[in-house]
C-alpha cells in the first residue's frame, strides 16, 4: 500500500532503518561521507511518519561517535534570554 502524506503520494514503500520507541529515526549508512542529500532523505523520512529527531550513523568512520549526526524535523530557535551561560 503506498504511503500518502497530505496530498502526496509515494510510490514505493517507505523503507526505515530502525524506529527507536516510536521517537527516534535512525538510518543506517556505510559510506565515505554523508551527503546533503542523506540528511533531506532522512528529514523527509521525520516529516512523513511525523517524527522530531533522527540520527545518521555513519559505520564507514573510523571512531563511530565521529559517524554520528543528528537531523532535526521543525527545529525551532531558542527564545531570548532562555539561553545562559
Amino acid at each position: 500500500m503506498p504511503i500518502r502524506y497530505k496530498t502526496v503520494q509515494l510510490g514505493v514503500p517507505l523503507r526505515l532503518d530502525l524506529i527507536v520507541e516510536g521517537k527516534v529515526i535512525v538510518d543506517l549508512k556505510a559510506k565515505e561521507a554523508i551527503l546533503p542529500l542523506d540528511r533531506a532523505k532522512l528529514l523527509s523520512y521525520l516529516r512523513l511518519v511525523g517524527l522530531r529527531l533522527g540520527l545518521l550513523i555513519n559505520f564507514h568512520s573510523v571512531l563511530l561517535k565521529d559517524g554520528v549526526e543528528r537531523v532535526v524535523n521543525r527545529l525551532e530557535p531558542p527564545e531570548p534570554g532562555s539561553f545562559k551561560l
